[in-house]
Parts: structure tokens; sequence; C-alpha cells
């Protein structure tokens, strides 16, 4: 399959977690293995019920609704921090919250923790072999760096912004605003959620491609149903069509 970068070339940002790649097992579950390796037994059922219940309590504050979505490193890894204990305080003492932390939040930083979208990769890499730029804008931290680096090494580290570095999260629309003073005006943006990703993608005058199994509510967004979808969309954009959606 051939591509031609042209003036007109989009330059391509992708979600992280749930587009190029999801995680290898239910938060709750890490949360009890690393537990145990300090001593600690959880009820795995428990925990994981006590995940999903403290997310959904917690979810505004995650996306930094309260403060328009302006976010830094150290108020992620705050976040963080408050999340476990909350997870953990009905089974475990201050003392052993503060022990495993360390593990919990350092797994996460681990290749080992996601599965790759082995089509997406592949996708990413003839892009970039053929001269495309790629990027990642995403509402993780720091730690994600690592992850992309060695999971997709074609991705440069300088085109990746996580929340901390950008200075705000989606859905607000500062983080798309701040990469295209950076990147201009041609961008696309590949993710797998609507409200999160699509739609401020879209206000912010990025051209949205969304990864999901049903397609969006609305034509001004591009839709493909597995990674190795990308490629022909592009191509098809390429030859001066306008993709069907």
């Amino acid at each position: 399959m051939e591509h031609h970068q042209t003036p007109a070339t989009p330059v391509l940002f992708f979600d992280a977690d749930d587009t190029l790649y999801t995680l290898r097992e239910h938060p709750g579950s890490s949360y009890v293995r690393l537990a145990a390796s300090c001593g600690i037994a959880l009820d795995e059922s428990s925990i994981k019920q006590r995940v999903s219940d403290v997310w959904y309590s917690m979810e505004a504050r995650y996306y930094r609704y309260p403060f328009g979505g302006y976010t830094s490193d150290e108020e992620e890894q705050s976040f963080w921090f408050y999340f476990v204990s909350r997870v953990l305080a009905p089974y475990c003492s201050a003392v052993m919250v503060r022990q495993v932390f360390p593990l919990i939040y350092h797994y996460f930083t681990s290749s080992e923790s996601r599965i790759l979208n082995a089509d997406l990769a592949y996708a990413i890499d003839v892009l970039v072999e053929e001269g495309y730029r790629v990027g990642v804008l995403s509402n993780c931290d720091h730690r994600i760096v690592s992850i992309i680096a060695s999971l997709l090494p074609s991705i440069s580290p300088e085109d990746i912004y996580t929340a901390g570095r950008i200075g705000a999260k989606k859905p607000s629309v500062v983080p798309f605003d701040r990469i295209a003073a950076r990147y201009g005006n041609r961008l696309w943006y590949i993710g797998n959620t609507v409200s999160i990703d699509m739609i401020p993608a879209c206000r912010a005058g990025w051209q949205g491609v969304l990864l999901a199994k049903n397609p969006p509510p609305t034509e001004d967004i591009y839709w493909i149903q597995s990674g190795r979808d990308l490629l022909p969309l592009l191509t098809y954009i390429a030859s001066g069509c306008d993709a069907p959606r």
C-alpha cells in the first residue's frame, strides 16, 4: 500500500490508553497482586468492585473539571496517591498504603502493564517510515512516556504530550489548542471516545477519527473499527476523495 506525503498531509496524534494499548488486567487485580508481594492479603473481587466505585466517585476530579481541565505532574501524582488510598482504606492501615503505593504507581510505568494494539502499531510504523509526523496526546501522566518508548519506539518522545506536560486534560480544548500552536492547523486525532476525544478535538478545529465498534453520532468524524482501517482511510484521502464517514 502506497502513501504519498503532501503539503496537506495531516499530523496524526493518538490517544494512549484504550487506543494505542489496553491494560493487561483489571487494575484491582494488579493491586491485589502487588499488595501480596508486601504480605498484604486482599480479596480480589472486593478490590475490583472498590476500584470501580472509587473511580466513579472521583471521575470529575480526575478530569479536573473544577479547574477547567488544568493540571500538572504534581497534581496527577497526588490524585493517584489519593485514589489508591481510598481504594485500600477499608482493608489497610495508612502505613500499609504508603508501603504498597510505590509498587502500584511504578507498575503502571511498565510496558508489561499494557497490551499493544498491534494493528495500530503496524500502521504507525508504516506512516512514520513514509514521513508522517505522529504523536500522542493523552490524559495520562509522565509514566506513559516510558511505555510508549518500549512499545512504539517509532514515536519520538518530543511528540508525546502527557497531561502534565501540556498542562491540561481532555475534554478541555486547551490541550488541542496548545498543540495546534506548535504543529499548525492540519491535525488529526485518533481516539476511542466521543465525549473525551472527538468533541474537544473537533471544537479545536482538528479532524477526529473515532476508533470504536459503533459509529460516531455525527458525520464530521471519521470512523474506523480497527487499526487496520487507518492506512486505507489515509490512502483514500490522499487520492483526493473525501472518505465515507
